[in-house]
């Protein structure tokens, strides 16, 4: 769910929620059927996926599109799709990390290949934040300050860190978060996909998630607004993961809404329970769809910790 939020009048931000699953494109075939039709698998895992824009609105709303597309692009044609098996080993793992932070190189490079030709989209960039579940799984690949959050017995980790000056600081421990965020230019990005810098720094992280676990991702739009506090609040209620999307950009909304808004979320409950409400029978945003034989995920839209490197670029905010 996206949302412009209340003071912008662009909305730079994109996201994706997805089925990855293995298909078949027909082209002509004795057996019944219809030519260039379609045979899809069961599904390998889901993804979830946010970008925030930066740059000129055009420009900022172009890199994160381009981001998307292309992480798209690079999931479909490259990725090690062995990975996702339930009995992947260690080594497919290691390759499909690799593949992860490989797309997010590609999409380095597609924006400066764009931003090369048309002088007022260059320096263009975007966050971009990247969660694949593969049951009990979860990878995730980012760069810049949108946000993971892992809601797990009722406590709220934050398993991406913030790739600010802030955040550099902090993770140094030069100071306090809070500090480090009152501080001249703490808000500027050392890391983001794009800019004036050819060089990307992706942190891949990965965790085991379990029943009752509730995932999301965001743009900072929702959390320069909501605290972790009260965002752990509204992932605890027993909602549909459409109204827990709803409330959380309400919530920004209501503080200010000065950013972009944008959160994806993901329930794990247990197949065999009642679902919370009637809506999660909808596909897609609000949809209860199977996954993995254990568990079902409710999608609208760990975990090891990755040392900050020590800034190499500053965008502004």
């Amino acid at each position: 769910m996206t949302d412009r939020g209340q003071r912008r009048a662009e909305n730079d931000d994109q996201y994706l929620v997805a089925d990855l699953v293995k298909a078949v494109r027909i082209q002509s075939t004795s057996l019944s059927y219809d030519d260039h039709s379609r045979v899809s698998g069961d599904s390998q895992g889901k993804v979830l996926l946010v970008a925030d824009g930066l740059g000129s609105p055009a420009a900022g709303s172009r890199a994160s599109t381009l981001a998307v597309d292309e992480t798209i692009n690079c999931m479909v044609n490259r990725m090690y799709w062995s990975a996702l098996g339930h009995t992947a080993e260690r080594d497919d793992q290691r390759l499909l990390f690799a593949d992860l932070v490989t797309a997010l190189k590609s999409c380095q490079r597609r924006i400066h290949e764009e931003a090369e030709w048309n002088v007022a989209k260059q320096g263009m960039g975007t966050t971009l934040t990247v969660a694949i579940v593969n049951w009990p799984a979860l990878h995730v690949v980012h760069v810049g300050d949108s946000r993971c959050y892992l809601s797990h017995d009722s406590e709220l980790q934050q398993i991406t860190q913030d790739h600010t000056l802030a955040g550099a600081r902090a993770e140094a421990r030069e100071c306090t978060i809070s500090e480090a965020q009152e501080s001249s230019g703490g808000g500027m990005l050392w890391n983001v996909v794009g800019g004036k810098s050819p060089d990307i720094d992706p942190k891949v992280y990965n965790s085991s998630l379990s029943i009752g676990d509730t995932l999301l991702l965001c743009t900072d739009g929702l959390h320069k607004h909501v605290t972790d506090d009260e965002i752990a609040d509204i992932l605890q209620k027993r909602n549909s993961a459409r109204d827990v999307c709803e409330d959380l950009v309400n919530k920004a909304n209501a503080a200010g809404g000065a950013d972009n808004i944008t959160v994806a979320v993901a329930r794990f409950h247990d197949t065999k329970q009642k679902p919370l409400k009637q809506d999660q029978e909808v596909v897609q945003e609000t949809g209860t769809v199977g996954f993995g034989g254990a568990a079902k995920m409710d999608p609208a839209s760990s975990a090891a910790t990755i040392p900050v490197a020590t800034p190499g670029k500053v965008v502004p905010r």
